[in-house]
């Protein structure tokens, strides 16, 4: 053991050595990139207007961007076969004005995925089925697709040599409800701003169509929309973490890191193919001071000016070279809209990420007694055919009863 913590110790170390030239290393990105620099580093600060004249040291938190929304999904799978699953999905929404919530709607889905064959070739039929009430934004629920197909053998889906099972569909199902709510939202806060968990970059078969309903709904309310992931994978290109070199290297308090590639994409959608193809930009964030996170937040702003749209299988990344300066201009509008939600990250439960996200996440998850729950109810359901059920499941399930056996 001493001998691997003196490697690991090794590690760790050359983690921290910020080399010259070294930038982040971005997927389907094809223009520059930037070499990190210390210049990147901004102060987040409260840019809100006095109240009255009287602050209280915070000002009126809500002056930039009169109305918040929060979105989050959750998913659990309910039944498991080589070739079917079933599976809950739910996403929740919620709006705020400063610190008071104005309403929230959750929308919950049933999720049938089934191996069919496709024009001859095999492919996954996901048809969605609506458990929730109407929402809170209209007299019956939003129009969410029936069905969805896609293809096992997709790149996008591919677990190694593998196609990916029926069970996988689930969760991409949960984003595209998640999507689907969000460009409802939009219609609730105008020039407001919504804030998705995730990011905002397009990997899987449908994603296009569902950013580009989002993007056209917020373009059309003069929404901004930032996406916040909790966790990040990017490395630079002499393989070290992004996220650990910039809490190494940065100031004290609250601070973003911008700009990070050699483009702006603060720009309005345009139409191309009968999409609306929205570009967005990429920031780095820590939030409160006390803060142990740095997050990756994706940017969407309507109505700048405009630059190419993504070249086709582009994952909604600028293809185009915008110069470095050009990026640099837009630093004021980013720290605005990152600072609007200093005052939301403030919550002891989480300092440094946004309460709307962590209220979301509560809400829109799917507790392990939900899942039991549904689970009784379907089986009770499907009593006639529970002999076969439990003959396909064992095709799937030895793994789940040997993590329950102990000697």
């Amino acid at each position: 053991m001493k001998e691997l913590v003196r490697h690991l110790h090794n590690v760790i170390e050359r983690e921290k050595i910020l080399l010259k030239d070294d930038a982040v290393v971005f997927p389907g990105h094809f223009g520059e990139t930037i070499p990190f620099s210390a210049a990147h580093f901004h102060c987040l600060t409260y840019t809100a207007e006095r109240d009255n004249g009287r602050d209280n040291g915070r000002g009126n938190e809500h002056a930039n961007f009169g109305t918040l929304s929060f979105i989050d999904g959750g998913d659990a799978t309910l039944l498991q076969t080589a070739s079917f699953s079933v599976h809950l999905i739910r996403a929740y929404g919620s709006v705020y004005k400063g610190r008071e919530k104005q309403l929230s709607t959750t929308m919950l889905y049933g999720v049938l995925v089934q191996t069919v064959i496709d024009q001859g070739v095999q492919a996954y039929k996901a048809a969605c089925f609506p458990l929730s009430k109407a929402s809170l934004l209209s007299a019956t629920p939003p129009s969410f697709p029936e069905t969805f197909f896609f293809k096992p053998a997709h790149e996008s889906l591919r677990q190694g040599a593998s196609s990916a099972s029926p069970s996988a569909i689930g969760g991409i199902v949960r984003r595209y409800l998640e999507l689907h709510l969000a460009a409802e939202l939009c219609k609730a806060i105008p020039q407001g701003m919504l804030v998705l968990d995730g990011s905002l970059q397009r990997m899987y078969e449908h994603d296009e169509v569902f950013f580009s309903s989002l993007l056209q709904a917020a373009e059309a309310s003069s929404v901004t929309v930032l996406a916040v992931s909790k966790t990040s994978e990017l490395r630079t290109k002499q393989g070290r973490s992004v996220l650990g070199l910039l809490h190494y290297h940065s100031p004290k308090g609250a601070w973003f890191y911008y700009p990070v590639l050699s483009y702006s994409l603060l720009s309005p959608m345009k139409e191309q193919r009968g999409l609306y193809q929205g570009l967005f930009d990429l920031c780095f964030v820590k939030w409160h001071q006390a803060s142990k996170h740095v997050f990756r937040v994706d940017l969407w702003f309507p109505s700048h000016n405009s630059y190419d749209a993504p070249s086709e299988g582009n994952s909604g990344i600028a293809s185009g070279i915008v110069s470095i300066n050009h990026v640099s201009d837009h630093i004021s509008q980013v720290q605005t809209a990152l600072s609007s939600l200093l005052w939301n990250a403030a919550d002891p439960l989480f300092p440094g990420y946004p309460y709307g996200l962590l209220e979301a996440d509560q809400f829109a998850r799917v507790s392990h007694e939900e899942q039991q729950y549904y689970q009784v109810v379907l089986s009770s359901l499907l009593s006639k055919d529970a002999p076969s059920v439990e003959m396909w499941g064992a095709a799937t399930n030895a793994h789940s009863i040997l993590d329950t056996t102990r000697f």
